[in-house]
Order: C-alpha cells, then sequence, then structure tokens
C-alpha cells in the first residue's frame, strides 16, 4: 500500500507566512506528496521538496519560473492512473486531459476549494490549500491510500493550525524563565537536516 498526501495551494510567503505543522507532519510520514502546484516561491518548492520522501507536483499561475515544473504530469501508481494539474483553466478542461489521457483519477487546485466528484467515471479532487490562504476557508488537504488497483481517500481540515514559531516561542519564554531562575540562561545550538527527495511522472498528451 502506498501512501499519498495531496495537497496544493500554499502559497508561501505572499499570503501565507508558513506551511502548519500538522501539514508537515503528514507530508514526512507519507511515501509520496502530490502537490498541484503554486508554492508561490523557490525557497517554499525546495521545503517541500526536502521535507518529502517523494514528490510529483506541477507548477501554479502564481509559481515563479525558476521553479522548473511542467504545468501537467500522468503518473502509475500502484495500477491506478493519476493526472495532476494546477486547473487554472477550470474544472472542465482537468477532466478532459484526464479522460484524454485514460487516467482515473485528475488532481487539481488553483480554486482553493474542497472538491470530490465522479465525473464522466473521473475522481475529481481538488485539495483545497494546504494552508488556507485566501479565498479558501480553511487549511485542507487529503491523504489517499492506494493498493492494488484500489484507492480510498480521505478530506482532512485542520481545525486549528499549528505553527513552528509559536512552539519556537513559547520554549523560548520557558528556557527565558528558567534562565531568570537559575540566574542565567542557556545557549541553544539548532542544527537543519536536509532529506533531498523527489519524483515525476510521464509527459502528458493532450
Amino acid at each position: 500500500m502506498t501512501r499519498v498526501v495531496i495537497l496544493g495551494d500554499s502559497h508561501v510567503p505572499f499570503r501565507e507566512d508558513e506551511v502548519p505543522m500538522q501539514v508537515w507532519r503528514e507530508v514526512r510520514e507519507a511515501d509520496l506528496t502530490v502537490h498541484t502546484g503554486d508554492f508561490d516561491s523557490q525557497k517554499a518548492f525546495r521545503e517541500f521538496v526536502n521535507e518529502s520522501q517523494a514528490m510529483i507536483a506541477v507548477t501554479g499561475n502564481m509559481d515563479p519560473s525558476m521553479i522548473d515544473l511542467e504545468d501537467a504530469e500522468l503518473f502509475d501508481l500502484e495500477e491506478v492512473t493519476f493526472f495532476l494539474s494546477h486547473g487554472t483553466d477550470g474544472r472542465q478542461q482537468v477532466r478532459e486531459h484526464a479522460e484524454y489521457n485514460d487516467a482515473e483519477v485528475a488532481v487539481y487546485g488553483h480554486s482553493h476549494q474542497v472538491y470530490d466528484e465522479v465525473e464522466n467515471g473521473i475522481r475529481m479532487l481538488n485539495p483545497g490549500s494546504c494552508t488556507g490562504a485566501e479565498p479558501a476557508q480553511a487549511v485542507t488537504y487529503m491523504v489517499a491510500d492506494v493498493e492494488d488497483g484500489e484507492y480510498e481517500v480521505d478530506v482532512v481540515e485542520v481545525e486549528e493550525p499549528i505553527y513552528e514559531d509559536e512552539t519556537a516561542g513559547e520554549g523560548a519564554e520557558e528556557g527565558d524563565a528558567q534562565g531568570d531562575a537559575d540566574g542565567h540562561g542557556d545557549e541553544v545550538e539548532e542544527e537543519a537536516v536536509e532529506q533531498e527527495t523527489g519524483g515525476s511522472g510521464d509527459d502528458v498528451d493532450g
């Protein structure tokens, strides 16, 4: 079984400052991350690459040209064919491209609105925005378990997003309080560890 986290429209840093910690946990635990585009910056894109075990992604209409991704990807996973596009031109065009390429599942973004319906035999999936960037009303993403030609998809809404800056601030306050009590504070060193990951799909016709 392959566990896939489906997300997109993160828009960091121009609409949102960062990705919630709950989302990062899902990304790290998943076998594959599928991102519908609109990272908004090279730094945000690299962060997803580093945190994912493997990633397949497409470019969005708000992504800089330095993010070198295709407009669409077609990939097979556990005998299920997926079509991935940002969806700038609308859901109908995404569905038509998916049909042309004999895909069973079409994943797209752009609208920031969660969508999960079957149209003309194609499972249409829009995970919304994983940061809750406007016009989204909440932080959302999808988790799919895929195995032997079968798959299950769940929509996840993060009701109370937690951010790394908040937890770091709480830790600093606790450390300052302890330092005052002891008469001194300790210096803390942080070590950043990068894990280089990646993934790619096939060229798409249509």
